[in-house]
């Protein structure tokens, strides 16, 4: 019984790791300059879309206004057909 009373209490004494706090420090500056370079480019990137949506609008505007005409909408294109099923 003495060789697990020994085990046990080795365990208890023993610390389960030990992180010297420079490392701590650099994981945290690490951690916030990735949420920082990440949110800029997130930024960036849903501007830049965002300038493409709008650059699409303005051409089918100016193509509209050109002399092409739109498609008149008919009622008749989207109601259904009365058709038996057999």
């Amino acid at each position: 019984m003495s060789d697990t009373e020994n085990t046990t209490e080795a365990a208890t004494t023993q610390p389960y790791s030990q992180v010297k706090t420079s490392y701590a420090r650099a994981c945290i500056v690490l951690l916030a300059l990735n949420f920082v370079l990440t949110g800029y480019c997130f930024l960036k990137i849903s501007k830049y879309q965002g300038d493409q949506i709008d650059g699409l609008g303005e051409t089918a505007s100016q193509q509209n206004t050109v002399g092409a005409k739109p498609k008149p909408n008919t009622s008749e294109e989207n109601k259904p057909t009365p058709q038996k099923e057999d």
